[in-house]
């Protein structure tokens, strides 16, 4: 096992390099004979076992790398390996996650400490409600994707003071499980898909960005956003996060981010390099342009969402 998969057992030493044995005696003593060693990041686990090798037709001398949880491996393909980067993966639900030379502690639990894939940390919080919310709205009113995305790019920032609030699962971020899918502020008129699905987008992001404030409570300071994700394709919705957080975003080119983190750490270790250098010397693309904030949606967008954080408060926060 390496750190990335073990900082998420609860159990990992706080130091990241080995088992904290009290936790685990805490546990069950019984677990010590189950818990394999953890792996350093650049450390090779061994030669490829010979019946393997033949059934993929490769040499049995070819090196296995330790491997790491999808999101340790996502931040390695798309080159989050030093602080100031900050991932959010846009999928059924949402995650943020960014590089830490330092461990990250959050009491109330809202932020994971897990480890990263190069030997440092990669704190991270997940919402419930992303992508998938969004395509709960697109399917009502019976449009394909760029039909609603098309809609949706037609209504102005702040939806005229539509709010949604998209918990249509529960939430975990904030902890509101009897939360409920909700839309407050409707006037006449305001039941178009452009400015519903819309709502729905702003009330994504709005929680992603207050789980970004939780982060930057805990110490990271971005620069910047990474996205990845199926709805990370969505220029949209690119441009509703640079303006929502005020932030640069890209997008990189490579869709499968962990897939190709995985080759990278296999390269460094056939290399005998160290991971998180062999990553910082990869050249990654991105598509199109860097997506700009624009400064003068700020207070528009600061505004709707202080609105959706007040109605989910005085709705759910006691449920």
């Amino acid at each position: 096992m390496e750190a990335s998969d073990a900082s998420g057992t609860g159990l990992m030493a706080r130091d990241g390099k080995g088992w904290d044995w009290e936790r685990v005696d805490a546990v069950d003593p019984k677990l010590r004979q189950c818990l394999p060693p953890i792996r350093g990041p650049d450390e090779a686990v061994g030669p490829l076992l010979s019946g393997i090798a033949a059934t993929l037709g490769v040499p049995d001398d070819v090196v296995v790398a330790p491997g790491g949880g999808d999101n340790a491996m996502a931040a390695l393909g798309i080159g989050a390996v030093d602080p100031g980067t900050v991932v959010m993966s846009l999928g059924t639900s949402g995650t943020l996650f960014g590089p830490s030379n330092e461990l990250v502690e959050d009491p109330s639990g809202v932020i994971c400490p897990f480890a990263d894939a190069t030997g440092q940390w990669l704190p991270l919080l997940c919402t419930i409600n992303c992508a998938g919310a969004l395509q709960q709205v697109r399917s009502s009113y019976g449009l394909d994707l760029d039909q609603a995305l098309k809609a949706a790019s037609a209504e102005p920032a702040g939806t005229e003071g539509v709010s949604f609030l998209p918990f249509f699962g529960g939430e975990r971020t904030p902890n509101w499980p009897h939360a409920t899918g909700t839309i407050l502020g409707l006037r006449n008129g305001q039941m178009r898909p452009g400015l519903v699905l819309r709502a729905a987008m702003e009330g994504i992001t709005f929680l992603l960005a207050d789980g970004l404030e939780e982060l930057r409570g805990r110490g990271l300071a971005p620069r910047e956003l990474r996205l990845v994700g199926g709805a990370a394709r969505s220029a949209l919705w690119r441009q509703i996060i640079a303006d929502v957080v005020q932030l640069p975003v890209l997008l990189p080119i490579e869709a499968e981010a962990a897939a190709l983190g995985a080759v990278l750490q296999a390269a460094a270790v056939h290399e005998g390099s160290s991971v998180r250098g062999y990553v910082r010397r990869h050249a990654f693309e991105f598509e199109g342009d860097v997506v700009r904030p624009n400064p003068s949606l700020a207070k528009v967008y600061d505004e709707a969402r202080a609105r959706n954080r007040r109605y989910g408060r005085l709705l759910f926060e006691a449920s």
